[in-house]
Formats: structure tokens, C-alpha cells, sequence
């Protein structure tokens, strides 16, 4: 583990308390797990191959809105985890959706792209994408943009779907990572991955490309750019699956610097700090503005989930083994919760109440409440887990 400047990393996270702490002032005893509910969210027997569920749930009023990559999308109750409403889709939805206004926008495993009430779990309207929507959309303004799993991008009217613009990009590629690129925009472009190892700029109005930069020029296998792009003033934080993180200039395409370490999430950034998740089963905390490491811990497996920041904590799946509670500081793991057949799905946070949610594996969804506690004021089961 590389734990050289720490001191600036501390500063630069502009942590102005740590959970950590208790009321007292001291340091705490025990970081707790507790299990508020766990749902299965498949109906009826799967027994075919193993699918990947990376819908990260979503919080809405009273419940969590999540989907699994084999038979739909349903809403539970937040407290108790009581399924409130539910709609099959063939081969789920694996990618994710967003949320605006009570409504849910999202690609689907049937080649359809949704919109739906997210109160009721009906179906305003739908559009065809004609291949599997494996991304998350972005909405801006009335525009929505999808990447669908032909590496086709649109650009769709968020009332009703009707087609504004199309860009067709072909990959000849023999192989690819299954994943998706959610399109992020900016004033006047929208940017988004594609599977041939390119990050490409397209006009909101039109799709016309503004400019394309190859992230993957020597790829050793796969040159997918399935993360989705941050920008952060001028630049844009991107990493390819088998190339490494990248700080691209966002009006020229230019590659400021990068770091030889591939990814398949989208970083998380507090302050000067990126977090990424690499595709060798690392985490890494890299400065944003040279691409130094800060510090990096190997975790169990090849690939994780997009690191959730929250203030004290760093909280990243392993896709072969738990949910991990990590010190942003210098990456150490504070606690482990393992719901077996690993973590799929980026975890969604209520700090407020303290409490996260994710998609294992085994298509479960999982609600946990974390807190700090003194030893004299645990159970003796709590102290064990």
C-alpha cells in the first residue's frame, strides 16, 4: 500500500468531521453492520447461467427502486423491504435507471427503451433501441441519451421518446466487455465510451462528432471504455477496461495524463481525489490534477464496483466477495459484510439514516444500516460481525 502524501490528501478530502468519531471526542470501538432486510428479487427459479445485476438502487420517497438482469424491475418499501409493485421485463434491467420528477428512465433487456411511473410501476411510454440497454441514460434538459449495447448512440425526447438524433458506431472487434458507457454532457456536447477503446464528443443537438481520442491503443485484449466519463471543469476522468485512467482535455480530445491501472466504473471524486476501481481488483486514490497515487489496496477478486463516498467512509463491492467499509484516508478496510456471491451494484447511500443499498450477485437486494459504537454499548452478537 502507497501511503506517500497523506497529509495532503487528508487536507485536500475537506473532511470537516469524521463519523468515526464519537460524541465523546474519542476514538470509536466497534464499527457496526446491522441487517434491516434482505429481498430476493428474481420470481420463481433461475437456473441458467449466471447474470450480472448492476442496477444501483434507487431511492424515492418510501422505497428502493431496483432490477435484476433476468426478469424485471420492482419497487420495496425502505423500512421494511415489502415489495410494493413490479414489472417483468425479459432479461431484466441490468444497467440501471435514473430518476427525475417521479419518473424512471431506463434500456431494458428486451431492446426497449422506458419510461415509467416510479410511484406506480406503470408504463408512460417506450421506444425500441433494438439491442439491450446496458447503461444508465442522462437526462438534460427535455434530451435524453442512451448507449445501447450495439453501440448505437440516440438521443430521445423524454416526453415521448420520438428519435431526435442516431450515431452508429461500428466495433470489429471478436471481443468485448458486457457493460455500457452512461453518456455524460456538458453545455454543448455530450461524451460517451465506446467498446472500440474510443471516448468520443458528439453535439446535443445533432450527434455529430466534435472529436474522438483512443484511450486504448494497446490494448492487450479487451479496448472497451465501458466507464462512464467525469467532468470536472476542463476535463473529463475516463478509464478503459484494459488501459489505464485518463485526464482528457475536455475541448481538444487531448490525454492530460494517465495512470497504467484499467477500470470498468466511473471514478468518484471528493475534492482534489479520485477514487477508481481497477479491472486488476485494486483501489486507487489519485490526484486529480497529476494523476499521482495517493494510495492503493488490493481487494479480493479482479473487479469492483464504483467506489460511494461518503463523508468518513469509502464503500466499494467486490464482485467475488462483500461490501467493503474503507478509510478514504489511506484505504485501509474497516469492515466487511459478505452477502455471498459478491456485490454487483454500486452501493446508494441515505446518509442521513445511515444507511446503504445494493445488488448482490444472487439478485438479492440488500438494505444495511453502519454506525460507530462504543463496546459497552453493543450486544454481544454485534460485537462479532
Amino acid at each position: 500500500m502507497k501511503k506517500s502524501g497523506v497529509l495532503f490528501f487528508f487536507l485536500s478530502l475537506c473532511v470537516s468531521g469524521c463519523s468515526s468519531l464519537t460524541k465523546s471526542g474519542g476514538p470509536p470501538n466497534q464499527f457496526v453492520i446491522e441487517k434491516p432486510f434482505v429481498r430476493a428479487t428474481i420470481q420463481g427459479q433461475y437456473l441458467q447461467g449466471r447474470r450480472i445485476h448492476r442496477f444501483q438502487p434507487l431511492l424515492f420517497k418510501n422505497m428502493v427502486i431496483t432490477g435484476n438482469g433476468i426478469d424485471g424491475i420492482m419497487a420495496y418499501d425502505k423500512s421494511s423491504g415489502h415489495e410494493i409493485w413490479r414489472y417483468p421485463i425479459f432479461d431484466g434491467v441490468e444497467g440501471g435507471a435514473i430518476l427525475e420528477k417521479g419518473r424512471l428512465y431506463f434500456g431494458a433487456g428486451d431492446g426497449q427503451f422506458y419510461c415509467m411511473d416510479a410511484q406506480t410501476g406503470k408504463v408512460i411510454w417506450s421506444s425500441p433501441l433494438k439491442a439491450e440497454g446496458l447503461s444508465r441514460p442522462t437526462l438534460d434538459g427535455n434530451t435524453l441519451f442512451v448507449l445501447s449495447g450495439s453501440n448505437v448512440a440516440r438521443a430521445l425526447n423524454k416526453d415521448n421518446g420520438q428519435l431526435l438524433w442516431v450515431y452508429d458506431r461500428q466495433d470489429r472487434s471478436s471481443f468485448s466487455i458486457r457493460g455500457g458507457s452512461q453518456p455524460a454532457v456538458d453545455a454543448t456536447n455530450v461524451y460517451i465510451g465506446f467498446s472500440d477503446g474510443y471516448l468520443v464528443a458528439l453535439s446535443k443537438t445533432a450527434g455529430q462528432v466534435a472529436w474522438e481520442t483512443n484511450l486504448n491503443p494497446g490494448a492487450k485484449r479487451f479496448k472497451d471504455v465501458d466507464a462512464s466519463p467525469l467532468i470536472d471543469g476542463d476535463s473529463i476522468y475516463i478509464s478503459s477496461y484494459d488501459g489505464g485512467l485518463y485526464s482528457v482535455n475536455k475541448s481538444s480530445g487531448t490525454i492530460q495524463w494517465s495512470v497504467d491501472e484499467g477500470g470498468y466504473e466511473k471514478v468518484e471524486m471528493s475534492g482534489k481525489v479520485l477514487f477508481l476501481s481497477t479491472t486488476s481488483g485494486k483501489v486507487l486514490a489519485v490526484d486529480k490534477n497529476s494523476g499521482k497515487i495517493h494510495w492503493e489496496v488490493q481487494l479480493k477478486g479482479n473487479l469492483a464496483t464504483s467506489p460511494t463516498y461518503t463523508q468518513g467512509l469509502l464503500i466499494v463491492g467486490e464482485y467475488a466477495g462483500g461490501l467493503v467499509f474503507m478509510d478514504p484516508l489511506n484505504g485501509s478496510v474497516i469492515k466487511r459484510f459478505d452477502p455471498g456471491m459478491g456485490v454487483n451494484s454500486k452501493a446508494t447511500l441515505d446518509p442521513k439514516n445511515q444507511e446503504v443499498f445494493f445488488m448482490s450477485g444472487g439478485a438479492n437486494l440488500y438494505g444495511l444500516t453502519y454506525r460507530w459504537e462504543k463496546y459497552k454499548n453493543l450486544w454481544p452478537w454485534q460485537e462479532s460481525l
